[in-house]
Order: structure tokens, then sequence, then C-alpha cells
């Protein structure tokens, strides 16, 4: 949707966030995570309550701060030309294998955003897996009595959220 009255545009659902947040310069409505909002509703039928968002970095802060996060690897992952940032010009190869590992926030970071080794489906599952270890993580006993104003300090300015603190 444009914002404006019902014209649609049809392009990948996964461009509607940043379409909203720089459509025509002005923006949509509510920015870029109403429009994908709006968006899921318009072709799915299914209503968003809330939204969370987070950049990278603040992904890795959040996993050092951590002190790591331990990934269980189902399979063979490997990209020959992994790079932090499309512009950077830093690429490297990233090679996971099967089994547990202890990964700190550059490595948790790879191993969720990889797309040589297969699809997007396996990198939305690589994802998931990487956000439970860091739920796990930050649920434990241990991570809420080490630091828990750093933690929480950490979090609340990583992830830009309509969700109340109250909640």
């Amino acid at each position: 949707p444009d914002g404006e009255g019902g014209i649609y545009t049809e392009t990948r659902i996964n461009e509607a966030y940043e379409i909203g947040e720089y459509l025509m310069y002005g923006g949509y409505p509510g920015c870029g995570a109403q429009l994908a909002k709006d968006t899921i509703m318009h072709n799915f039928g299914i209503p968003i309550d809330h939204y969370v968002l987070m950049d990278w970095v603040d992904f890795i802060d959040i996993v050092n701060e951590l002190g790591g996060v331990d990934v269980t690897i189902p399979e063979y992952a490997y990209d020959p030309a992994y790079t932090i940032c499309t512009f950077c010009g830093d690429i490297y190869p990233v090679e996971f294998l099967p089994g547990t590992e202890h990964m700190d926030g550059e490595r948790a970071l790879a191993y969720a955003r990889i797309r040589k080794s297969d699809n997007d489906y396996k990198r939305i599952e690589r994802q998931q897996i990487v956000l439970r270890a860091m739920a796990t993580k930050a649920a434990s006993i241990d991570s809420i009595l080490s630091n828990p104003v750093g933690l929480f300090r950490q979090f609340k300015d990583a992830i830009e959220t309509d969700i109340s603190d109250a909640r």
C-alpha cells in the first residue's frame, strides 16, 4: 500500500520496511514498520500487533554483552565470500560445522546472515537458531545476576519497538 488511499505496488515483501522508511523521501505514515505490518495484512490477512527492530551492530553488541552464545548448528554451512557490510570491501570465507559452537557477536551474525550456502529459508532457520540461543543465554540466572543493568541498557539501546516497557 502507498499510504495515501489504495495504490499497491508489486515487489518483494521483504522490501516493505525499506520502502516505508524512504518512500519518496517523506516516508510511509508510521514508516517502515507500519508498511511491513500493512503489507502482511493486505497480502495474507494476518494482523501484526507489534514489531521489534534491531540493527546488526547492536546484534553483535548484545551477543558480546551476554558473553557469547552457544549455538547448535544442525548442518554444515559455508559462504566463500561473506561480508559484514555491502560496501566495506572486507570479504572472507566463513564455515560452520555441525555441532555446538560458542560464538561471539560477529561469529553469530555471520552464521545468521550467510546466503551462499543454501537459500533464504535456511538463512531464516539459522537466524531463529541464533535468536533462541540469545534468549536462552539472556534468561539464564548467570546472565541475569552478572550484569542486569548493563544487559538491560544494551537491549533497550539496541531495539526499536512499539511494545511498551510495561508489557
